[in-house]
């Protein structure tokens, strides 16, 4: 399943990069031609990266893989891992174990959050969301009122840490479709402008989100834990 997720990973990231990190500087500048020229290779691109994605899902070994997938999920496999007695623990009483597990990996990504390189502000980005899942997924356990909070915190530092995201991958998709033309071209030109217009939009925007980012963690860092208040 890793070899499919890497697969499918270059054709996500690249409807990201048009449908969301292009798409707002082209909305807020219609008529840059520099920004059009990036927006066409992209495209070019992604239609690249989608003949791999369907070239795997015909592959044996994307066929082999669902098969041992399906049959580990009617087998019901996952219960070989474990013993009974956690099979048969109630899942009150899983709940805050696991969730406990997520948001400590979530505050040691955090710790000298202000400093934080973009590899590990991505890192937390990971950290925030699996334990925005796990949260939203155990919520009935728990009074709305004690959940709703902690999940809207999560979602608003998601939300924050993404735009840092999106100047690190518009980066370096940026860099890939200059790579694309040929050196010395008008096209390259064309371009570079366009990347550096791209990533003079991003940066401004990411720099206007960080003002808000370090006063969303702090607030989150300091709350108390749904599942711990009685």
């Amino acid at each position: 399943m890793r070899w499919l997720i890497n697969g499918l990973g270059e054709a996500r990231d690249l409807d990201v990069f048009i449908d969301e990190v292009i798409a707002a500087v082209i909305t807020d500048r219609p008529n840059d031609k520099d920004l059009k020229a990036v927006l066409r290779t992209a495209k070019k691109m992604r239609t690249a990266a989608y003949r791999r994605v369907r070239k795997a899902f015909s592959s044996r070994r994307y066929t082999a893989a669902m098969l041992e997938l399906s049959l580990w999920i009617e087998k019901r496999a996952w219960r070989n891992t474990v013993t009974q007695q956690k099979l048969d623990s109630p899942i009150k009483n899983v709940a805050p174990k696991l969730l406990a597990k997520r948001h400590r990996k979530v505050l040691a990504v955090g710790e000298n959050f202000e400093n934080l390189s973009p590899e590990s502000r991505h890192d937390g980005r990971i950290a925030l969301k699996k334990v925005r899942y796990a949260s939203e997924f155990f919520a009935g356990l728990y009074p709305a009122n004690r959940t709703r909070t902690y999940v809207a915190s999560l979602r608003q530092l998601q939300t924050a840490l993404g735009r840092s995201n999106d100047v690190t991958m518009a980066e370096r998709l940026a860099d890939s479709i200059v790579q694309q033309a040929r050196r010395g071209s008008k096209d390259t030109d064309t371009l570079r402008m366009g990347a550096g217009k791209l990533l003079g939009w991003h940066t401004r925007a990411a720099a206007q989100a960080d003002t808000d980012l370090e006063a969303l963690w702090t607030t989150f860092a300091k709350s108390r834990p749904f599942w711990l208040i009685s």
